[in-house]
């Protein structure tokens, strides 16, 4: 049977397990026969009762040349793929941009500053 491309599981297990392998690796490890099931791994995935096999062929590091050559929706895509997954939820909102980029407000406390000093007008 021809391998079929299954989505990995919601908690993203096998991507999780792949990177960990990729990690024990290490850059310098180079992928030869004899390292061969070091390099393979293999996960359930229960909620569509399959088995995931991967094997890790080599690293190709995402450069700046590389984001260029490719679609610029890719790339934002894969920019908000990693904000969500590191915990931000909707990364793009205002308050999540206020908080990654320690927003302060200046001008808006100037402006409550000399709102609160300027006089009452008389009625």
């Amino acid at each position: 049977q021809s391998p079929q491309v299954v989505n990995d599981s919601p908690d993203g297990a096998f991507r999780t397990a792949l990177f960990a392998q990729a990690r024990v690796l290490g850059v310098l490890t180079p992928a030869t026969p004899d390292n061969m099931a070091l390099r393979t791994v293999a996960v359930a995935v229960p909620r569509t009762r399959t088995v995931v096999v991967g094997q890790v062929t080599g690293i190709d590091p995402v450069t700046q040349e590389s984001l260029r050559t490719i679609r610029p929706s890719m790339a934002d895509s894969f920019v908000s793929d990693e904000l969500r997954e590191a915990g931000e939820g909707m990364p793009y909102t205002l308050e999540a941009l206020k908080t990654r980029l320690v927003y302060k407000d200046i001008e808006g406390a100037a402006r409550k500053r000399d709102a609160a000093a300027e006089p009452a007008p008389k009625g």
